[in-house]
């Protein structure tokens, strides 16, 4: 994919930039690059751009293969401001609830009845309070624990944000 200088950028910068990588980082360095006068030339080994941020369909099913959250959505709309629009623009954001559910492998065969192993599914709602209950559900102790990492990613986040 190519993008010349785009609207507004400064003309006929000479420029000319390669960018590996399709996905969010990638075409959000594209757009700002050509903004600023720069010839892009991006390229992605698959045959859509966006890498975790896609769909995948087959026999009639449709599956996002994008992110279960949407994180840090201040820097999303920073870019987006930076790239001229936002996100509420181009984005088309929906609350999961449940947000997902995790599959485990099937356990060993039962020896006795040649019975397959029992396969184990978690689902994981919408909001803090119930998944830390469904952490609980399943083991003791694991909602402090997701408290603790909870408290400790905001921490993160703001530092983040600030620098």
């Amino acid at each position: 994919m190519s993008l010349g200088p785009g609207p507004g950028a400064p003309a006929g910068s000479g420029l000319r930039t390669g960018i590996i990588g399709g996905g969010v980082a990638g075409l959000a360095t594209a757009i700002l690059l050509a903004r600023e006068g720069h010839s892009v030339d991006l390229f992605e080994k698959n045959t859509e751009l966006g890498g975790r941020i896609g769909v995948f369909e087959r026999d009639g099913f449709r599956f996002d293969t994008g992110p279960s959250w949407y994180l840090m959505p201040e820097v999303f709309e920073h870019y987006f401001a930076l790239a001229g629009t936002s996100a509420e623009a181009e984005l088309d954001l929906r609350t999961l609830d449940p947000g997902y559910t995790v599959f485990s492998p099937p356990g060993p065969v039962d020896e006795s009845t040649g019975a397959p192993g029992r396969t184990r599914e978690l689902t994981i709602p919408q909001g803090r309070s119930r998944v830390r209950t469904t952490f609980e559900s399943v083991e003791r102790g694991t909602g402090d624990a997701l408290d603790d990492y909870l408290v400790s990613a905001e921490h993160t986040k703001e530092l983040a944000l600030a620098h």
